[in-house]
């Protein structure tokens, strides 16, 4: 088994302190979509933007409440049932996101370090002459 945080989507191998089991714990999942279905979100017309307003209590947030923000599945493993096929697909999705990402911080950093040289290059053609 491994452990999932999900404010914070970390991972572990090792249980967590104070890690309750969910046989023990008392249902939330009713309590959940109860609060859930208490916020409404709202348009702003003049910032532009949306903001929640909980119905009950009056309060506003510009963040979504953790009540609406989408508990992430957790991957694919034998525990839960999966195949080695779907683990495998599942590897290879997270390889191929990886490598996506990492290309892109590649071109990223290659941008700014070309951006850097013609800044260098331009500061030295501006420089006064020594006499």
């Amino acid at each position: 088994d491994y452990w999932y945080h999900v404010d914070t989507n970390e991972t572990t191998w090792v249980k967590p302190a104070g890690y309750v089991d969910s046989d023990s714990a008392a249902p939330s999942s009713s309590a959940d979509n109860d609060e859930a279905s208490k916020w409404q979100k709202v348009h702003d017309e003049a910032s532009g933007n949306d903001y929640w307003y909980h119905v009950e209590t009056n309060e506003t947030t510009w963040e979504m409440p953790a009540a609406l923000i989408p508990v992430p599945k957790p991957p694919p493993s034998r525990e839960n049932g999966a195949s080695w096929q779907e683990i495998a697909e599942y590897l290879e999705r997270k390889n191929q996101t990886i490598t996506n990402k990492l290309e892109q911080l590649q071109q990223d950093y290659d941008k700014l370090k070309l951006e850097s040289k013609d800044q260098s290059d331009s500061d030295a053609k501006h420089q006064r002459p020594q006499p």
